[in-house]
């Protein structure tokens, strides 16, 4: 078998962000799902308990893998390398870092200002200000095909909003 690459979405998405890589690189891609973050618990320890997941579910007998991420999924495939190499002796030959950065201190002071402000609404305002005003105005600024498009309003509409504001 080739050696697969993970790849993790950003928050607020899911498997679907990476259907194109699925749909040509089927045989070696793995699209996880996300594991519940538990209350006050920082990325580390998160991520020490994700990697029990996946070894016990997607890699599950892998000896090595590609990892890779877009934004937030970024950051937890370069926690994950450590873990998985240190712990679970899994060869991680590379992370392939999408629009992310190595530690938080990359993230622009305006959009943790826009999440400090946005964990403040309440849940079902906070479904409804993504779903609704923030996904049209990515729509129109984005030149994405129809069945991109599609796919983002699919992810919008699944979002679990205590994982996004986690």
């Amino acid at each position: 078998m080739k050696t697969p690459l993970v790849l993790f979405p950003g928050l607020g998405a899911d498997e679907k962000l990476f259907f194109e890589q699925k749909r040509h690189f089927k045989e070696i891609v793995i699209t996880p799902s996300w594991i519940a973050p538990k209350e006050g618990e920082t990325l580390s320890p998160y991520c020490e308990r994700y990697a029990e997941d996946l070894m016990k579910g997607p890699l599950a007998g892998i000896s090595e893998v590609f990892l890779g991420g877009f934004s937030f999924g970024g950051m937890v495939a370069l926690e994950l390398a450590s873990i998985l190499s240190r712990k679970k002796n899994v060869k991680v030959r590379g992370v392939l870092l999408i629009s992310s950065g190595r530690t938080n201190q990359i993230i622009r002071t305006a959009f943790k200002m826009q999440a400090a402000f946005g964990s403040m609404f309440p849940n079902k305002l906070m479904q409804l200000i993504l779903r609704k005003l923030m996904l049209r105005n990515f729509l129109n600024s984005e030149r994405l095909n129809g069945e991109q498009v599609q796919c983002l309003k699919q992810m919008a509409h699944s979002i679990d909003i205590r994982f996004f504001k986690w």
